[in-house]
């Protein structure tokens, strides 16, 4: 390819340049992005473009039970719910 960049009118056209280039070059990285109204492609040395396999998600840790504001009398009591 020559030192002259391609031109894209549109993001998505630019974006699927990129792709077919690092289907065709496995160790080669393209980024798409916007210079004076059209948009380009660049090769860059940054890891390369992987699409998602599924949303990333953090579980927060459980936070711990609360001290149970009772007496030890109120605890051991019994409350049948008789009546």
């Amino acid at each position: 390819m020559s030192d002259r960049r391609p031109s894209f009118e549109s993001k998505q056209e630019a974006e699927a340049f990129c792709r077919e280039r690092e289907r065709r070059e496995p160790k080669s990285s393209w980024l798409p992005f916007e210079a004076d109204g059209r948009w380009t492609a660049v090769r860059t040395n940054l890891p390369r473009h992987e699409e998602p396999l599924g949303t990333a998600t953090t579980a927060k840790p459980k936070p711990p039970e609360a001290d149970d504001p009772r007496t030890q009398q109120q605890r051991d009591t019994y409350w049948g719910g008789a009546g």
